[in-house]
């Protein structure tokens, strides 16, 4: 395990106990984009739930946070915030943990960087989905 904190990683070798998850394919992890510092992961949820996003297998240059996000029905953008100063396209493995399911979703996935097009159909979708919920065509994108 990784820990990072004031500019220094330490690594050490722990233990856990938990109890037992179920890993399915519900998540569907659709693009991994990286805009200046930050991550977008296009999720494609089953159902209205609470994860948390837990990325592995990273480069030790580049600093991901983990993080929870309400994932709605159908394609979800989530930001995951870290420094990614030294960005390069690579496969990175991501586990998907539903709090609500008590069930996870593992995916590796390439992270490319982002144009800028892209990132401004991200947020029209987002503010056109959340002005107007009630249209399924919107599902859909």
């Amino acid at each position: 395990m990784k820990i990072f904190y004031c500019n220094q990683i330490e690594e050490k070798e722990f233990s856990f106990k938990g109890r037992e998850l179920n890993y399915t394919n519900d998540f569907k992890i659709i693009s991994a984009k990286v805009l200046e510092n930050d991550l977008y992961l296009t999720i494609n949820s089953p159902t209205k739930t609470k994860v948390v996003i837990l990325p592995q297998n990273y480069p030790d240059s580049w600093v991901l946070e983990t993080s929870t996000f309400q994932l709605n029905k159908g394609n979800n953008v989530a930001k995951i915030g870290g420094g990614l100063e030294a960005f390069y396209e690579r496969n990175v493995s991501f586990v998907i943990f539903d709090l609500e399911r008590n069930v996870a979703s593992y995916q590796n996935v390439k992270v490319e960087k982002m144009d800028l097009f892209s990132l401004f159909l991200i947020k029209i979708s987002n503010l056109i989905k959340a002005l107007m919920p009630s249209l399924e065509i919107l599902k859909h994108f």
